[in-house]
C-alpha cells in the first residue's frame, strides 16, 4: 500500500465533566469555521506566494491552549476568533473530548500530538491552569532557563523527535531568550498509507504548468482504471478528487480549478465553503490520475495574519496573560509561529500535514490531470474538520 505524510511545529513565546455531543459539535464547527478563515489570510499572505502547507488544526489547538490562561479582553479576541464557548471551562472539555475523536479517527494512520509548555525558572504556573494543561491538554510542563544556549537545542531536540527527524533546528537564535517567560509548543505528525497503491514504476513525467503558457516537467504518480471517487464542482469551476488512506477515516482531497490560472479565484470561493457539500458531487469512478509528487515546508509567522482576523491585545502591553502566573509581571505574546512539512510520494502522505481538469485519460475513461496549480486538504471525514490545506503552485 501507498503512503503520504505530514509534520508541523506550532509555537506560543509569551515576554472532569461530562460533555454533551452538543457541545463537542460546536468546538468542531468553530475548527472548520477558523480554518477557513485562517488559510484564506495565509494564502493572501507573503508565505502563500509559492507552495504552501498550513495546519488550522494545529493553530486551532494551540490558540485554544493559550487561551487558557487569557482573561478579559484578551480572552474575548481570541474566542471570537476561534469561535469558542464563552465559558473557559466548557471549552477544555470540549477540547478534551475533540481530542480523542481525533485520536480516533484516525484509525491505521499514524499520528502524534504532542502540546508541552515550557516555564522559566522561579516562575510557578497557576495551579488552575497547571491542572487545566495537564488533564485537559496532555500538555507536558518542565521549567528551563531560557537564557541558556541549551535550552534552544533541549526544545529543538524533542521536535525532532516528535516529528520523526522532519523538522529540525526549529528554534533560531533569539526566538527565545532571558526574558520569555513561558514557551506553548505543538506538533504534530501524521504518516498515512494509501489505500491504493501507486506503484513506483508507474511515476511518469508530466509538464506542469505555471500559467497560461509557462510549464515545467515534473514526477507524476500515475494509475489508471483504478476506484477514485470525484466529481465536477460547477459552483467553484473546478474538479474534486479523493484519495483514501487505508482504514482511516482522514483523506486527501485535491480542488483543481478549471482554469490554468483560475487558483486565485477558487480559493477566493473557497472562503465561505462548506466543504463538506464536496463528497455530495463525487461519485465513484474507473479512473487515470496523474498527480505531481511534491513535498513542501513552510514556516509562517502568523502575528499579522491573527490581528487581521481580531486577535490584536495579547501581542502588547494591554494584554491580559493572568491566568497563567502568581508574579504581576506584565505579560504579552511575543511570536506566534506555525512550521509545516508535507510530502506526498508512492508510498504515503506524510506530515508533521490536481485545468480543465476534465481531462480525459483515455477513449471512454474518466482522468483526473493535475498540471496545473490546486488546493489541497488532509481532511478528517468523521469530523468533518481539515488537519492541513495548502496549495501547489510551482516545482522549482
Amino acid at each position: 500500500m501507498s503512503t503520504s505524510a505530514f509534520i508541523l511545529i506550532f509555537l506560543f513565546v509569551l515576554c472532569s465533566r461530562a460533555i454533551s455531543e452538543i457541545q463537542v459539535k460546536e468546538f468542531l464547527h468553530g475548527i472548520s469555521r477558523f480554518s477557513g478563515d485562517i488559510f484564506q489570510r495565509c494564502s493572501e499572505s507573503k508565505a502563500g506566494e509559492g507552495n504552501m502547507v498550513i495546519s488550522p488544526f494545529s493553530i486551532s489547538m494551540g490558540l485554544t491552549l493559550l487561551s487558557q490562561g487569557t482573561n478579559g479582553t484578551t480572552f474575548d479576541e481570541l474566542r471570537k476568533t476561534l469561535y469558542l464557548n464563552n465559558n473557559k471551562s466548557i471549552v477544555a472539555d470540549q477540547f478534551y473530548e475533540f481530542d480523542k475523536l481525533i485520536r480516533k479517527s484516525a484509525g491505521e494512520a499514524e499520528l502524534l500530538i504532542s502540546n508541552q509548555i515550557y516555564v522559566t525558572k522561579g516562575y510557578p504556573l497557576k495551579k488552575e491552569f497547571e491542572e487545566v494543561a495537564v488533564e485537559k491538554f496532555s500538555s507536558g510542563i518542565e521549567s528551563v532557563d531560557f537564557g541558556s544556549n541549551d535550552t534552544m537545542q533541549y526544545i529543538n531536540h524533542f521536535v525532532e523527535q516528535k516529528t520523526k527527524q522532519k523538522i529540525k533546528n526549529f528554534l533560531k537564535p533569539g526566538m527565545i531568550d532571558e526574558g520569555t517567560r513561558i514557551f506553548l509548543l505543538n506538533a504534530i505528525y501524521l504518516k498515512s498509507k494509501w489505500q491504493y497503491a501507486f506503484k513506483r514504476k508507474y511515476t511518469y513525467k508530466i509538464r506542469f504548468y505555471l500559467n497560461e503558457t509557462e510549464s515545467v516537467v515534473v514526477d507524476s504518480l500515475f494509475m489508471e482504471k483504478a476506484p477514485f471517487n470525484f466529481g465536477d464542482l460547477e459552483d467553484l469551476d473546478a474538479r474534486v478528487l479523493e484519495l483514501t488512506y487505508a482504514n482511516s477515516n482522514f483523506t486527501f482531497l485535491i480542488i483543481l480549478p478549471a482554469k490554468r490560472t483560475g487558483l486565485d479565484d477558487l480559493e477566493n470561493r473557497l472562503k465561505d465553503y462548506n466543504l463538506t457539500k464536496l463528497f455530495d458531487k463525487m461519485t465513484i469512478n474507473n479512473a487515470t490520475i496523474h498527480i505531481p509528487k511534491f513535498t513542501v515546508e513552510t514556516e509562517i509567522h502568523l502575528n499579522s495574519i491573527l490581528k487581521n482576523l481580531g486577535v490584536i491585545k495579547m501581542f502588547g502591553s494591554a494584554a491580559d496573560l493572568s491566568s497563567f502566573f502568581d508574579a504581576e509581571e506584565p505579560l504579552y505574546v511575543s511570536d506566534v509561529i506555525q512550521k509545516a512539512f508535507i510530502e506526498i510520494n508512492e508510498e504515503h502522505t506524510e506530515a508533521a500535514i490536481a485545468s480543465g481538469a476534465s481531462a480525459r485519460a483515455k477513449s471512454g475513461e474518466y482522468g483526473f490531470y493535475a498540471d496545473h496549480p490546486f488546493v489541497y486538504y488532509v481532511w478528517d471525514k468523521e469530523n468533518q474538520i481539515p488537519i492541513l490545506s495548502g496549495h501547489i503552485k510551482n516545482f522549482e
